[in-house]
């Protein structure tokens, strides 16, 4: 398995899209630093022979590949204003990438509402994974198929409570850069004149229930001339103590210069997780974590989907330690729609923060 050292620096702020930066909280002035160390192992189940698709199928591990280091910062050096940023070192590429640098301002808050602004380098508001990115939040090893990525632009957000029927709502609206290449798989910041303009709408209607929707509008190739459109829904329910089910869905469809090009995905997931609390001194929670997952790449062109059932267990003996194991049934299909019987997985991963 690869072992990825991920630096991570981050002044997070709070918004209102209740994302982990406002789960940490801060005091106006206060400036502290906090981290994680990642360590992962895997074991994958592949090809005897890779060229030959009937051969048997073996388990292959690794370790020592996928370690990440994660390094927040966070601080408010005004009374309306606040800076984040997020540095990763990845140790198999041996690359640095600033994944965020955003400046935001506090526009208007009361009791009942707020607003803010944002500038640089943020996650793009679409869907709900930029809540759970870091390993010391989500609940599995892995990702699921819909994920999040960064990107140069602005962004106004703001929310508050819907008048006096408990009712409350959250919104972000952005503009950035734009992306190089269309599906649902996680994109850097592209190097073209692109332009997006995307956002998020969450609406809670009652406490510990969540429903919402994201899009992202914009150009998709190096020219600026095609045009793609991304849309999502979610929800989210916590009906007990300790229990927290979600799911998300996501559609993408680009426009081809190339007459008979498919340029069309799609992806869902479901998750369901449990976290106990555990009694003693400095005994945190443990807990269990199941998801389904689905992704179909070119959902027009050929049976090429994938599905995942992923099981997990976590453990946190001490606040921000977290031991995580995981095992993945994974069923891809060839164009031709036969079965590929590999990547099978199991994950295992510690976390240890400060």
């Amino acid at each position: 398995m690869k072992m990825k050292f991920l630096a991570c620096l981050a002044i997070l702020a709070a918004s209102a899209s209740g994302a982990s930066a406002g789960d940490m909280g801060h005091q106006m002035g206060d400036f502290s630093l906090t981290g994680y160390l990642d360590g992962e192992f895997s074991a994958v189940q592949g090809l005897n022979d890779p060229t030959d698709p009937t051969s048997d199928t073996g388990w292959k591990s690794s370790f020592g590949n996928q370690s990440e280091v994660v390094l927040w910062a966070q601080s408010d050096p005004a009374e309306k204003a606040s800076f984040m940023s997020e540095i990763y070192y990845w140790q198999a590429s041996n690359t640095i990438t600033l994944q965020q640098a955003a400046v935001n301002w506090h526009l208007y808050s009361t009791d009942a509402y707020n607003m803010s602004a944002r500038m640089g380098k943020f996650y793009v508001p679409f869907g709900i994974e930029e809540r759970s990115i870091y390993s010391t939040t989500n609940m599995l090893v892995s990702r699921p198929y819909i994920q999040v990525w960064t990107d140069n632009g602005v962004e106004l957000n703001g929310g508050g409570k819907m008048g006096e029927s408990g009712m409350s709502m959250a919104w972000n609206l952005a503009l950035t850069n734009g992306q190089t290449g269309s599906g649902l798989s996680p994109q850097n910041t592209d190097t073209d004149n692109n332009k997006s303009i995307g956002g998020r709408v969450s609406l809670v209607p009652m406490e510990n229930y969540e429903v919402g929707g994201s899009f992202q509008l914009g150009k998709w190739d190096a020219l600026g001339k095609e045009n793609y459109t991304l849309f999502g829904a979610h929800g989210i329910a916590k009906p007990m103590e300790g229990v927290d089910v979600r799911a998300e869905w996501a559609m993408s469809k680009a426009n081809a210069a190339l007459a008979g090009a498919d340029l069309k995905n799609m992806a869902l997931y479901g998750q369901a997780s449990y976290t106990m609390p555990l009694e003693g001194d400095n005994m945190e929670s443990c807990g269990l974590t199941a998801r389904f997952g689905w992704m179909d790449p070119n959902t027009d062109a050929d049976n090429d989907e994938v599905m995942q059932l992923a099981v997990g267990a976590n453990f946190s003996p001490a606040e921000r330690v977290n031991f995580k194991v995981e095992f993945d049934l994974n069923k891809n299909s060839t164009p031709s729609g036969v079965d590929d019987p590999k990547d099978n997985a199991i994950l295992a991963q510690a976390v240890v923060g400060w």
